[in-house]
């Protein structure tokens, strides 16, 4: 993770892409470009944002290492590691104990960009692989491998809506992982500025839906103590719904995941989960037992709430952790829900607005199909003609040949009379058959059926946008 060492194979591939010119603008290179911050904190490439626009172009340094396969810098540059492994001595006071040197108020240049290499390295190697695994190694070692990882923290390294995890010792192997979701120390901080939702302690006035929800047997199926939890917190969250003016209803049961008999009308089953209502859009809220076969006496009695998978970026899923309780995260679960009827709305409209657009582009598109089918139409008119004229030619001159044939011959050739009286029909019908015995008027256009405009209208279907619009 050098900064003028060699690179990996995803790393150099990058750099031989923004070399072709390719600058990693698209939606389709959004993966790279954590692998190009990498490069440019090798000073390979330069990333610019000043249009706004993500743009990736590579410095000289870049193609050095292209043309030559290493860094211009690799030659002046120390051994891999042996900046790291030079130890300052230790001032001793007068009794031998070693004292701890002072430490420089700023940190040098150079250890600084290959601290971030190290990091965006690191968070590269991550992304492709989630779970990243050392073993045993020194102290020393074992603080760089932290200090990479607080680098990254700190910097904005890590990709939006996740987070790194770290666990194990110098002594012992560590484990780095990539997770998605909020840190627990966030989420605390963040819950405890939300607006907090009071859980019951006793179940008195329930609403409607959680008490159907306590009197179905075949609901909830989970251990005394984790039910009388779950019908606790679902009570909760239906007053903290009501209180915002969303409207609360029963989840329909679907056989999926269903316990029991097999034909049996009832489905058994260990979760539970109502409906809220938000601005027309509804969310099923599930609340289930995290590890039913676990025997761990800590994981058998965690409880999870999930929302349904959405393109919101918000998180879905919330547990008991040793942190904070389902019931603390509460808040965060409410609010978690008016930003996904925020984003849904927003998408909505989006989507309405994409879907006029549609609408507008495929008229356009069967308008000039129509003009294009038309003229096609007079093009097979006037070729057709123009082919009847050239039968008409070609047969007038035939009548020509023939009659010359006819004239020159011997009044006692044999058929000569047969050959005047064909000669006779071929000139009537000749005659019968001149595209310009009528002045041609210009042919009128035809009722095109929606097939006829298939050829001519591209990826668009003549049935409607919408029909072909996801085929494409």
């Amino acid at each position: 993770m050098e900064r003028t060492g060699p690179l990996n194979d995803r790393q150099l591939e990058t750099l031989q892409l923004i070399g072709s010119g390719d600058d990693l603008s698209s939606d389709e290179h959004t993966g790279l470009r954590i692998t190009a911050r990498a490069l440019a904190s090798r000073g390979l490439v330069t990333i610019s944002k000043r249009t706004g626009q993500w743009r990736a172009a590579i410095t000289d340094a870049g193609r050095h290492y292209l043309e030559h396969g290493r860094h211009p810098d690799a030659r002046s540059t120390p051994a891999a590691g042996s900046r790291r492994k030079v130890q300052r001595p230790r001032a001793t006071s007068a009794d031998g104990v070693s004292a701890k040197t002072p430490t420089p108020r700023h940190t040098p240049a150079g250890i600084s960009r290959d601290r971030h290499a190290d990091a965006a390295a690191l968070v590269e190697r991550l992304v492709a692989e989630h779970t990243v695994r050392l073993p045993s190694m020194s102290e020393s070692e074992y603080g760089r491998w932290r200090k990479t990882i607080d680098y990254a923290k700190r910097n904005g390294l890590v990709p939006e809506g996740h987070f790194i995890e770290s666990i194990g010792s110098a002594e012992t192997s560590t484990t780095i992982r990539l997770v998605a979701g909020v840190h627990p120390n966030a989420a605390r901080k963040h819950a405890q500025g939300l607006e907090p939702v009071p859980v019951p302690d006793r179940l008195r006035r329930p609403h409607p839906v959680v008490a159907r929800l306590r009197d179905d047997s075949d609901r909830l199926m989970m251990p005394k103590e984790l039910r009388r939890r779950s019908l606790l917190i679902f009570q909760a969250l239906a007053g903290a719904a009501l209180e915002r003016g969303w409207k609360v209803s029963d989840r329909p049961v679907t056989d999926r995941h269903q316990y029991g008999s097999y034909g049996s009308r009832k489905y058994r089953r260990r979760d539970g989960a109502i409906e809220i209502r938000i601005d027309g859009f509804t969310y099923a809220v599930t609340v289930d037992q995290e590890f039913p076969q676990s025997v761990h006496p800590v994981k058998s009695q965690s409880l999870k709430l999930e929302l349904p998978h959405s393109g919101s970026s918000g998180q879905s899923k919330w547990a008991d952790r040793k942190t904070m309780t389902l019931e603390e995260r509460l808040p965060e679960v409410v609010a978690g829900l008016a930003k996904r009827a925020v984003d849904d709305r927003k998408s909505a409209i989006a989507a309405e607005k994409a879907k006029v657009e549609r609408q507008r582009r495929w008229e356009s598109a069967m308008a000039r199909a129509k003009e294009e089918a038309l003229e096609h139409h007079y093009g097979t008119v006037l070729d057709q003609q123009a082919q009847a004229l050239e039968r008409f030619r070609v047969l007038s001159v035939f009548c020509d040949q023939l009659e010359a044939k006819i004239r020159s011959a011997a009044p006692d050739t044999t058929g000569l009379e047969s050959s005047k009286q064909w000669l006779r029909w071929a000139r009537a019908y000749t005659a019968s058959i001149d595209p310009l015995q009528v002045l041609p008027a210009m042919p009128s256009a035809p009722d095109f059926k929606l097939e006829d405009l298939k050829p001519f209208l591209g990826n668009w279907s003549p049935y409607g946008p919408e029909s072909h619009y996801g085929r494409r």
